[in-house]
């Protein structure tokens, strides 16, 4: 390609290509005129194109696979690439907050299908790793469903009776429309040890849902 610029403008060149490098052109005078000849042939990097190859891979698979941890999907799309591009990959933390905005963006686009308490949970889903109960309370209040989660061990760890409640979070599952967690001091710290899963916000069933927790170890709750 040449550009034709007469000598009485004046030009100025910021001709960049995708890595940041100016185009190679040369110019000469020919008749009081400017030519300038710049040169289009740019050599693919192909660490780059494997990169974005490599994250369109992740949000794919991120989509599939609603099981998978971050850890496994990182693990699965880098498993065999070559070493030039390892060091031009983004970082676990960079991958895992893309997987996060991909699952964020297909929980909103799921309808809810069915009431709550129609939900079936598979009995894996309601252990722990090492085989303790972690689904505690399945109740129905008014034809809406309501969950609690908190294992064994969990209720004993704390040696004080005074269990604290902090606040009311909307960060859960579009099924519910809140994430009610419940914490106690244990080694100096405060830490959750019960999670409420709760299907609408009312004095109703903030009633049934610390009755509920309170018959798993006769707990006195004080609310802040």
């Amino acid at each position: 390609m040449a550009l034709l610029i007469t000598k009485s403008v004046k030009v100025v060149f910021h001709s960049m290509d995708m890595h940041k490098k100016p185009f190679p052109w040369r110019s000469k005078i020919d008749n009081e005129k400017i030519i300038v000849t710049v040169n289009h042939s740019i050599v693919p990097d192909i660490t780059r194109i494997n990169c974005r190859r490599i994250r369109n891979k992740i949000k794919q698979m991120t989509v599939e696979s609603h099981l998978m941890s971050n850890q496994q999907i990182f693990a699965n799309t880098t498993a065999n690439i070559s070493k030039p591009i390892v060091p031009a990959l983004p970082s676990f933390k960079k991958v895992s907050r893309t997987i996060q905005i991909v699952r964020l963006k297909q929980t909103n686009r799921m309808p809810l299908s069915r009431p709550v308490e129609q939900l079936i949970i598979p009995e894996l889903c309601k252990i722990t790793k090492t085989g303790e109960r972690f689904l505690s309370v399945e109740a129905t209040i008014s034809g809406q469903g309501f969950l609690i989660f908190t294992t064994n061990e969990n209720l004993n760890l704390s040696e004080s009776r005074s269990w604290f409640i902090d606040g009311t979070f909307s960060a859960c599952s579009n099924l519910f429309e809140q994430f009610y967690p419940i914490r106690t001091i244990v080694s100096n710290k405060i830490i959750p040890l019960i999670y409420g899963l709760l299907p609408f916000k009312n004095a109703m069933i903030y009633r049934n849902f610390l009755t509920s927790v309170q018959n798993l170890n006769h707990l006195s709750i004080r609310i802040e």
